[in-house]
């Protein structure tokens, strides 16, 4: 008798429900997740549950393996991922607004269109590829991570790999086409009072 593979049952089962909720709206969203919840006695009736992917312990020992071989995959989301044009073409026509636009088209790029895990170590060596590296870029890794992880954009399964989520796919598709509605933060000069 073949074991069971707890991961790759984990995997299949995100991305089924990622695929299944990324159809409805988010209000429905909460309400599927919720009934989810109640029926498996994760939760009590009565109780309520936080919807930030902040609040998923981080350093769990489960790994999340995203590479599937499914013939599930939709024409729509296999379109989409053939259709994102370079980071670098991107970011020159001033579709990725922000710092946090570029880190998820970035994130986007590496794991295949959402079907690989993305690896933390990875991603400075990413902006180089891209043709996007900046030493601010690099020292500001980790807050933008936490931005995107607070946008409900990506997801941190354990602490060394993160995995968009239907909206952080969305926010791509949203880059991609130009209407990223994400707003950059310029620098203000300090004004030197006398």
């Amino acid at each position: 008798m073949a074991e069971i593979d707890n991961d790759e049952l984990e995997f299949e089962a995100l991305a089924k429900c990622s695929k299944a909720l990324s159809k409805i709206d988010d209000e429905t969203k909460k309400r599927v997740i919720h009934y989810l919840l109640i029926k498996y006695n994760l939760i009590n009736i009565g109780d309520t549950f936080v919807t930030t992917p902040s609040s998923v312990p981080v350093g769990q020992p489960n790994q999340l393996t995203c590479k599937t071989d499914s013939p599930e995959q939709s024409s729509d989301e296999s379109e989409v991922i053939n259709t994102i044009p370079s980071v670098y073409e991107l970011v020159t026509k001033q579709y990725a607004k922000s710092e946090t636009d570029i880190l998820l088209l970035i994130l986007y790029k590496m794991s295949d269109g959402n079907q690989n895990p993305i690896n933390r170590s990875e991603v400075v060596e990413a902006y180089r590829e891209n043709k996007v590296y900046s030493d601010t870029r690099r020292k500001n890794v980790s807050a933008n991570i936490n931005a995107l992880i607070k946008r409900s954009y990506i997801t941190a399964p354990n602490s060394s790999s993160y995995a968009l989520t239907p909206t952080g796919i969305e926010q791509v598709k949203a880059i991609a086409e130009g209407r990223s509605t994400s707003i950059s933060k310029k620098k203000q000069k300090n004004k030197i009072k006398k």
